[in-house]
């Protein structure tokens, strides 16, 4: 064995970079389908965190919103979904009546044209003498019965928001997945902005390879529901063999 001296060795400096998750207007806007409150100001703390990071030059600012694509299995990504589920706001209530309104009227409309076809014909026979059509009519119905509507229907957790085959947040193009003015006005030309359509900074995002590109080894991560979002990142910067900082006051819950 010969000796060598360490001092002599290359160097490799790593880097650290603050990954903030979701503060988009479904959740911390002020008409947030999905509102975060727990902490209060939590978009004015972040971003006071954000120009702390930059002043003392400690790493790359990475902003991450959601976009829905397609709705993601609960059990795929590691989120905590809560047994006691938040409700949506009445903006998304609203929405439902609306639905349900629209529909009530669209079959009503439908039943009086079959009614008025009714009248001015008679009804074809069966074999059996009965008319053709009853059996089957009944027949629908209590098919129709054993068939839940859709907003009767069981779904995920409030908070799986990504996981609803009707969604209620961050639907492509709506200003609800856009970040609010504060949010926009703070991101700078150097910072780095992702879309994601999964509950993973890490999925469909390519952000492991701008971590690794960068030599990130230490994240800084913070966000809106830290149960969701915040917990499936951190899970998976794990997974990936990086050092993880969650930033408590500025990390968010929902009701």
């Amino acid at each position: 064995m010969f000796a060598f001296d360490a001092a002599a060795l290359p160097q490799l400096k790593t880097r650290r970079a603050l990954v903030v998750i979701d503060l988009q207007n479904d959740f911390v806007g002020r008409d947030a389908v999905l509102p975060v409150t727990d902490p209060p100001h939590l978009v004015g703390r972040t971003l006071e965190l954000v120009e702390g990071f930059r002043a003392a030059a400690a790493g790359d600012v990475v902003w991450v919103r959601s976009v829905f694509d397609a709705p993601r299995p609960v059990d795929e990504e590691p989120i905590v979904a809560c047994d006691a589920s938040p409700p949506f706001s009445q903006r998304h209530q609203s929405r439902v009546s609306s639905r349900r309104s629209a529909a009530s009227s669209c079959s009503s409309s439908q039943g009086a044209v079959r009614s008025s076809r009714a009248d001015g014909e008679a009804p074809r026979r069966s074999r059996d003498g009965s008319p053709r059509g009853a059996q089957s009519t009944s027949r629908g119905r209590r098919d129709a019965q054993d068939q839940k509507p859709d907003d009767e229907a069981p779904c995920p957790d409030a908070e799986a928001f990504l996981s609803h085959s009707s969604p209620a947040c961050v639907q492509p193009w709506t200003c609800g997945a856009e970040f609010p003015r504060a949010v926009a006005r703070a991101i700078r030309p150097r910072d780095t902005v992702l879309c994601k359509s999964g509950y993973s900074a890490f999925f469909s995002t390519g952000l492991l390879r701008l971590l690794r590109a960068k030599m990130v080894m230490h994240v800084f991560i913070c966000g809106s529901l830290t149960n969701i979002g915040v917990h499936a990142t951190a899970m998976d910067a794990a997974g990936h063999g990086m050092a993880i900082t969650l930033v408590e006051d500025c990390c968010g819950y929902g009701l």
